[in-house]
């Protein structure tokens, strides 16, 4: 049977810890994911204007004053756009709408009435981008006429009065690579004054303009899972080797004889302070005088500070012999294997 040695334990242990250290890093390994978008909306508009001896123009561009008496209706234009760095599956409901409200001069709404112009519909892309683009028209003097109605019906002066315009966007995108949906709400919107004088008024509006990220951190599975199962074939592997080195461990000092015992842990409790001797001639004789236990010559030794000398005899049966000469006396242990 081959002896144990330190490497074979060394060995084992590293074993271990690596078995240890791949089920750790199974567990706990997760990966960071990263997803740049863009949103962007945009919205453009033509005023057209009633037949008048003072434009020869049919309509007025975006960004203008209009005269609220000369509109006749207004084309608006929405455009909108989601672009990821990633091919994404995007679901894309959107609904346009019109608000008209009466509010008074501390900004409480009066009245309301609110109708879709456009009722709720769904896109569905696949890839990296979404984009949508829808057109409407708005009959400015019918929005007029139902908040001129209202006013005089309920003798109201000095309020404010407005149509609201909105594209309400519900964005939900998915990325294979990602466990989680994005999803978004945004809108954007065309502010236009209500009143049947003869005013200049603005029209204001809300784009969007929104960059974003989204980080994930998540598990990646299949490396969890291979990183764990390789841990535990290597922790079945250490403890299968270190079971052999034991058992291995056990057979050899079962094998041993006393002797070989009782040497063995004199040389590995005391190896520093004995010295092995080939020769006994040159060892000066003298008196000898025997001692009964390895610790009564290690008493001795530490008196008279003197090495202990060391040689082994194999005859008929071995023999230990374990001395500490001083001038002319021997101190000596003896160490016989009985079995043999």
């Amino acid at each position: 049977m081959r002896k144990t040695k330190k490497l074979d334990i060394v060995f084992a242990i590293l074993l271990a810890s690596l078995s240890f250290a791949l089920i750790y890093f199974g567990i706990v390994f997760k990966n960071e994911k990263k997803l740049s978008y863009n949103e962007s909306g945009d919205i453009d508009y033509k005023v057209y204007l009633k037949s008048n001896d003072d434009y020869n123009v049919p309509y007025l561009g975006k960004g203008r004053k209009y005269i609220a008496s000369l509109i006749d209706h207004i084309d608006v234009k929405y455009n909108y756009k989601f672009k990821a760095d990633k091919n994404m599956n995007y679901v894309c409901k959107y609904y346009i709408k019109a608000l008209a409200t009466v509010v008074d001069s501390d900004e409480k709404p009066i009245y309301e009435k609110e109708q879709y112009l456009l009722d709720s519909k769904t896109k569905e892309v696949t890839g990296e981008e979404l984009a949508l683009s829808e057109n409407i028209s708005i009959d400015y003097g019918e929005y007029n006429k139902l908040i001129s109605e209202f006013s005089s019906k309920y003798l109201l002066s000095g309020n404010k009065n407005n149509l609201k315009v909105t594209l309400g966007i519900e964005l939900k995108a998915k990325n294979d690579d990602f466990d989680n949906m994005l999803a978004d709400k945004s809108e954007m919107y065309l502010d236009i004054p209500l009143t049947t004088q003869t005013l200049a008024v603005d029209l204001s509006y809300k784009e969007i303009d929104n960059p974003g990220t989204k980080i994930e951190i998540s598990k990646n599975k299949t490396i969890n899972i291979i990183c764990v199962a390789a841990g535990i074939v290597l922790m079945l592997v250490a403890a299968g080797y270190m079971y052999i080195i034991i058992v291995n461990r056990r057979e050899m000092l079962r094998m041993l004889s006393a002797y070989e015992r009782e040497k063995d842990q004199i040389f590995k409790k005391y190896s520093d302070a004995i010295s092995i001797v080939d020769d006994l001639n040159n060892v000066e004789s003298g008196g000898i005088v025997d001692v009964d236990k390895f610790s009564d010559l290690l008493n001795i030794r530490d008196c008279i500070e003197k090495p202990i000398l060391f040689t082994e005899i194999n005859d008929k049966c071995k023999i230990a012999l374990f001395m500490v000469v001083d001038n002319d006396v021997t101190y000596r242990y003896i160490l016989l294997d009985d079995d043999k």
